[in-house]
């Protein structure tokens, strides 16, 4: 059974037509949406996503830290809270500037953010420098953090030129080694599929000297997909989870089968994480719809004849398009409006912002996010 998995989250209107059927010649050529649903593709989608591996680098819990008082306590403590509310990583805030051992001390920099990748080998604190843009950003803070506790830029991963084009003549020159690879020697992977709206990824004109793009999406679907710091994706909650978290259900005897790429949750061994779409104890069933009279069915069929979807309101609906015989189905998206307009090189549309197209094997994957 192929299907596709529609999401719509908005806090504003929307509105949007999409057609779909049954692509019964399976046209490679196509320029709409198809679902990627050959079998064989399954390995090539499970990839790797880097982040440390060597023990010394990483973290044992609570994460002492402390707060310079040139920076605004609250923005830094939701940021923490929101890692501590996905992830088993703990902290303890210290009213002391830390030193003689382990721990985080955020402080102001006129330079830019920027942090150690994992923990220091040495037994001393290490900083968070944060500037005066990204001290009030809370996904900005949580890039950072998330940084000290040992994940890479997205784009720095080795499998990246499968996913992006990186232009490295419009990149300032001493801004380019935010695109270097991941040293092989200190990386480990988890099967964890490449995920261009990470948290961890820079955007199509990061870091452009000359107001050109940088980094370029070979599927242009995805184009401003890339380079959101406003949450996590589940693929970035994942990968932490992964590397520190493996072992917090070990003492669970109750048997758990997680899927559609869920996994067992650290902070509730008794119930599966599930990507964004899903629900259920083993991630099993969609998640609910915020108003079934506005939403309507969760399922819809794909046939030979194309069909119309088409809402409009402020709603949280998820649907399932499922195709019977292992056809391919084509979507066309007619039109989609949520929210004002913003400026085409100052777009970014994630997850939770407008209609959220699930069409790859791997529905961890953040799915292509049409806002605007």
């Amino acid at each position: 059974m192929v299907y596709l998995l529609l999401i719509l989250i908005v806090f504003t209107k929307i509105n949007f037509v999409i057609n779909y059927v049954i692509n019964e010649f399976n046209n490679s050529s196509n320029k709409n949406i198809s679902d990627n649903s050959d079998n064989k593709n399954v390995e090539n989608e499970r990839v790797k996503r880097s982040i440390i591996k060597n023990r010394r680098n990483k973290w044992t819990f609570p994460i002492d830290y402390h707060i310079s008082k040139k920076l605004n306590e609250n923005v830094i403590e939701e940021a923490i809270k929101k890692i501590e509310e996905e992830t088993c990583v703990t902290f303890n805030k210290s009213t002391k500037h830390i030193k003689g051992k382990n721990g985080i001390n955020f402080k102001l920099d006129d330079d830019g953010c920027s942090s150690i990748v994992g923990k220091r080998k040495e037994v001393k604190p290490q900083p968070i420098f944060l500037d005066e843009d990204c001290k009030i950003h809370v996904g900005a803070i949580i890039h950072e953090i998330s940084h000290a506790l040992g994940m890479n830029h997205e784009q720095s991963r080795r499998d990246r030129n499968n996913y992006i084009r990186v232009i490295r003549r419009n990149i300032e020159k001493d801004q380019r080694y935010n695109v270097a690879f991941d040293p092989l020697h200190n990386s480990q992977t988890f099967g964890i599929t490449y995920d261009l709206s990470s948290i961890m990824h820079y955007s199509m004109y990061a870091f452009s000297e000359n107001d050109l793009p940088t980094l370029v999406p070979l599927d242009e679907n995805y184009n401003y997909t890339m380079g959101q710091e406003n949450e996590y994706t589940f693929n970035d909650v994942k990968l932490i989870n992964y590397l520190y978290c493996n072992q917090t259900c070990n003492t669970s005897t109750t048997p758990l089968k997680c899927e559609n790429f869920g996994y067992r949750d650290p902070r509730n061994c008794s119930q599966c994480k599930c990507p964004h779409g899903f629900a259920g104890v083993n991630c099993t069933i969609l998640q609910p719809q915020s108003d079934r009279q506005k939403c309507g069915t969760h399922y819809y069929n794909a046939t030979y004849t194309e069909a119309n979807l088409n809402k409009t309101g402020v709603m949280n609906c998820t649907y399932q398009i499922k195709a019977k015989n292992g056809g391919n189905i084509t979507i066309t998206v007619k039109n989609v409006i949520s929210g004002p307009p913003i400026p085409f090189k100052f777009l970014f549309c994630f997850s939770r912002m407008g209609l959220e197209i699930k069409h790859k094997i791997d529905t961890s994957v953040t799915g292509l996010c049409l806002c605007g």
